[in-house]
């Protein structure tokens, strides 16, 4: 009983370390350590997209506020404006806007899901109105 359960725990083990990695498309790209108010997120940024891994539990999930925590850890690591996110409360991938002067804790992104959903997700720099 004792070795079943030492061979279950290793299993999850093996399992949560899995999930902090970068998805397809980010593999042997560096990532970024960025926190956002209470979430701490792994960012990979590639050449036209954005990956943010969130790296801490929350049971309070509230897709919304996480997306919009994502979207300025990505403008942080990347420098550029993120527009389109879609994704879940682990794992986020954005598409980056690059040029101009983008303001980083502004967040003026779309959260897109399936069957064509959208919701907007707007949040000015705190201090700002």
């Amino acid at each position: 009983m004792a070795r079943h359960m030492i061979v279950f725990l290793l299993g999850c083990l093996g399992f949560l370390a899995a999930c902090d990695g970068p998805g397809p498309g980010f593999r042997g790209i560096e990532a970024r350590e960025v926190s956002v108010g209470a979430n701490r997120f792994s960012v990979y940024v590639g050449e036209t997209h954005v990956q943010a891994v969130r790296r801490n539990a929350s049971w309070n999930i509230a897709l919304p506020g996480i997306a919009m925590d994502a979207v300025v850890a990505m403008q942080r690591a990347s420098g550029c404006h993120v527009r389109d996110i879609a994704g879940d409360a682990a794992v986020l991938v954005g598409r980056m806007h690059c040029g101009g002067s983008p303001n980083l804790c502004e967040v003026d992104a779309d959260l897109r899901g399936r069957r064509g959903f959208v919701v907007p997700l707007r949040r000015a720099c705190p201090g700002e109105g």
